[in-house]
């Protein structure tokens, strides 16, 4: 389960910037808030609000379906039917077959995300989506992940599809787990066939086992007793190097920016692509798995505009002490230089822990003022937390911030259902979900 699951309301947003960018041949849903003369209209769309130039007289207050015309010198919007029902089905239903599609159950419900969420999407591009739903088992898991991939304007192949759907429906930990002992069931096999080529494969699959074992070691090995015995800031740093250097999250880029990059292929991503040819159907499935699950993290990893940057990771954290992967979001305003602003920034912490079990911290930077919101559903523990407030607070000082609030709620259970948060997609996965 990812952190984005368990906050329900504005947590960390898709866009922060002031107006979407919009692009001629796309649609988009928007409510009239405003009449000037010379057909000019002030239109919402979603969160965002344009003045746009229209043809046809509007109804202050209705709602349409418009399409992008232009945007040379302002914007200008055409408008795709008549004044929008409150019926959604309907409305919807009409859209679809002015744009030549058919009206299928599972086509409407990816219709209603994209227009409940304000994300624009022109007539090629939701044709492509519907193409790759239509081969999906899980409609509604596959519609969250291509609602993701239309906003964030990424490709809309197979294979990022298949990518953010992974990340939504397993860890890293339980996909290293499996490809380890996937590698270590088939070692015997290939260490005695005479073939040089399986014995170099071999090669190949004891280095990724090699790796793999150094972020989720045995939890019998002694190295786990070691690693712990340092400060936790260190413990932490290392983790976090370690990881994001061995899962090769940053493969591309240095394949990119780095002339002669040394120890590239020397990565799980680099092995797991080495591999990705093997013939072996049943280990080739489970390696490209955890294959989809680190593109789907590189995907989600970095969102940034020239005035905000939001960023998620998620690390193997059993060294740490944790039973399952940490999972930190964080949102936060850029300076004048294009840095991070230390200033004003929110940091969220998703983490499983052994006796406290499912626990997020929320902590929340505004002009160096601290709140953290803890939440967790084991009884006494704001009073066990309070015995560190002075010490948190001693520490935040010494880094030039100073704590305001300690605040402890429940994580509720609520029933299954696909979610999607405002301004954010949110994981859309099969399952218990949380509300908060």
């Amino acid at each position: 389960m990812h952190l984005s699951q368990l906050l329900n309301t504005n947590s960390l947003k898709l866009n922060r910037t002031g107006q979407q960018s919009l692009r001629p041949g796309q649609i988009v849903q928007g409510e009239v808030v405003k009449l000037y003369p010379e057909n000019k209209a002030e239109i919402k769309l979603g969160g965002n609000r344009f003045i746009a130039s229209l043809q046809v007289g509007l109804e202050l207050g209705g709602s349409y379906h418009f399409q992008v015309a232009s945007t040379a010198n302002s914007l200008e919007l055409r408008v795709l039917g008549e004044k929008l029902k409150k019926d959604e089905n309907v409305d919807l239903s009409k859209l679809l077959r002015r744009l030549g599609v058919k009206s299928s159950k599972h086509n409407l419900q990816l219709l209603q995300l994209l227009t409940r969420y304000s994300v624009p999407f022109d007539k090629n591009e939701l044709k492509q989506a519907l193409q790759l739903l239509k081969g999906e088992q899980n409609k509604p898991l596959a519609a969250g992940a291509l609602v993701e991939m239309l906003a964030k304007k990424l490709p809309m192949t197979e294979m990022v599809l298949q990518s953010l759907i992974t990340v939504r429906t397993t860890t890293l930990s339980e996909q290293l787990t499996s490809v380890i002992q996937q590698l270590i069931n088939s070692t015997q096999l290939q260490s005695e066939a005479p073939d040089l080529t399986l014995r170099n494969g071999t090669d190949t699959e004891q280095r990724l086992r090699q790796i793999i074992t150094t972020l989720i070691p045995n939890k019998q090995a002694a190295d786990i007793e070691s690693f712990q015995s340092f400060p936790s800031k260190q413990m932490f740093l290392e983790q976090l190097r370690q990881s994001l250097a061995m899962l090769g999250l940053n493969y591309e880029n240095r394949l990119a920016t780095e002339k002669e990059p040394e120890n590239l292929s020397d990565t799980i991503k680099g092995l797991l692509l080495q591999l990705a040819s093997g013939e072996n159907s049943t280990e080739v499935k489970q390696q490209t798995r955890l294959l989809h699950l680190i593109q789907g993290l590189q995907l989600q990893s970095v969102n940034e505009t020239p005035s905000f940057i939001q960023a998620m990771l998620q690390i193997p954290a059993e060294r740490l002490g944790l039973v399952k992967d940490l999972v930190i979001e964080f949102e936060g305003k850029k300076n004048k230089d294009g840095e991070v602003n230390p200033d004003y920034c929110r940091i969220l912490f998703y983490l499983e822990l052994k006796n406290l079990k499912e626990t997020v911290i929320d902590v929340n930077i505004q002009q160096r003022a601290v709140s953290l919101t803890v939440f967790n559903n084991t009884a006494g523990i704001p009073i066990l937390a309070n015995t560190f407030k002075d010490k948190l607070s001693e520490n935040l000082t010494n880094l030039n911030y100073r704590l305001t609030s300690i605040v402890f709620k429940k994580l509720e259970k609520k029933d299954n259902r696909s979610v999607i948060s405002d301004e954010k997609l949110r994981d859309n996965k099969q399952g218990v979900d949380f509300l908060i």
